[in-house]
């Protein structure tokens, strides 16, 4: 009788740590849903990239100056609250070839998620769209050495007294 005691003390301590666990340690560790940081920064170029290529149908690469007044202000748009450069003049290319076309300048340490084995290690990096239509990450060094020539920022291309449009209608 002792021995199906001691069972039964196993079997209920068991079900209690599975209830634990489940209920209250593993949705603590899984990622919310939330777009934040890099996250939404990649959701961004890539949304933006797909919306360029459905603007440039026709053609074989990206011009701003050549858009409709209201795509110009759909891309200058897109990435007033987060600090974004883009090139506004590129050939589309396929991986082989591809380059860096959006470059979202603020740094984020939240992709990929810092995971409890590795001490919780955060790994900060920028995110950016390619010619080809991808998006990535590179670290904050190889941002460091990316040549920025033919970049501007979305917020210079707002301001632009030189524009023959305006970016808010009025």
């Amino acid at each position: 009788m002792k021995v199906l005691q001691e069972v039964f003390k196993i079997v209920v301590v068991v079900y209690i740590a599975a209830f634990v666990f489940f209920r209250f340690v593993l949705p603590a560790l899984a990622p919310t849903e939330k777009l934040t940081g890099n996250r939404s920064a990649l959701a961004m170029c890539g949304w933006e990239l797909t919306a360029w290529k459905s603007y440039q149908a026709n053609r074989p690469g990206f011009d701003f100056h050549r858009l409709s007044d209201d795509e110009k202000r759909r891309v200058i748009m897109f990435g007033l609250n987060e600090d974004f450069l883009i090139k506004t003049n590129f050939a589309w290319g396929n991986a082989a070839n591809r380059e860096i076309v959006i470059v979202c300048t603020r740094e984020y340490d939240n992709v990929p998620v810092p995971a409890p084995w590795n001490l919780l290690y955060r790994n900060p990096a920028h995110a950016v769209g390619y010619s080809d239509g991808t998006t990535g990450l590179i670290s904050p060094a190889q941002f460091d050495n990316l040549f920025l020539y033919g970049f501007v920022s979305l917020w210079r291309l707002a301001t632009n007294s030189d524009s023959n449009f305006k970016i808010f209608k009025q």
